[in-house]
């Protein structure tokens, strides 16, 4: 029941809505497929997502230690405190820092889709809006994927540029969405490597 792809199953959403009375939205509705007409009353009066998120409970986000250095200004990072990172980072610590983070898998277990296809969904609403905006789990994402995308490009990001400029706008808008709803998300952290426990 905590899967998108549960409610979304033709089974199941014909159960559900079975149970629903006929409500009339629309003068158009009698007029429609009767499947686009429980579609139209569906949107209406379920929050499917809404459900999913609240029969998962609170999203919690591993952690990892990255495969490099790691520079003393991120090590709060590790520990799940982003609050107490520094406002500013570079280039590379922005890089070390979207590799604590294991985007492909939190996208797939907590938001049910691609991490490229949310970092897509974060941009055009920053696209419409001039705000970074979203709930931690997608930000978080948006973050790493668009670090992540980095690889894909002819020359590396330098302190300043365009990339290193919308890197750090989805960092301070990480951390602003964990100071203002502290209960949003746990940041599990990171464990110590195997060179860390010999």
């Amino acid at each position: 029941m905590s899967s998108t792809g549960f409610w979304e199953a033709p089974e199941t959403r014909h159960a559900v809505l079975a149970r629903l009375p006929g409500y009339r939205l629309s003068k158009f509705q009698d007029c429609l497929p009767e499947r686009f007409a429980l579609e139209v009353i569906e949107s209406y009066l379920l929050d499917v997502a809404g459900t999913v998120r609240w029969l998962r409970g609170r999203p919690r986000v591993q952690l990892k230690r990255p495969g490099c250095e790691i520079p003393a200004v991120l090590m709060p990072g590790l520990d799940g405190l982003w609050q107490d990172l520094p406002e500013h980072l570079s280039v590379e610590e922005l890089n070390v820092l979207a590799h604590t983070l294991d985007g492909y898998q939190i996208a797939l277990d907590h938001l049910d889709r691609e991490a490229f296809a949310i970092a897509s969904e974060v941009r055009q609403r920053f696209d419409a809006s001039h705000t970074w905006d979203g709930s931690t789990v997608e930000l978080l994402v948006a973050f790493f994927a668009n670090v992540r995308g980095w690889r894909g490009l002819y020359s590396w990001p330098e302190d300043g540029d365009e990339s290193h400029r919308v890197a750090q706008g989805l960092y301070d808008a990480v951390r602003r969405r964990i100071r203002e709803h502290p209960g949003e998300v746990e940041l599990v952290p990171a464990g110590p490597t195997v060179a860390d426990s010999a």
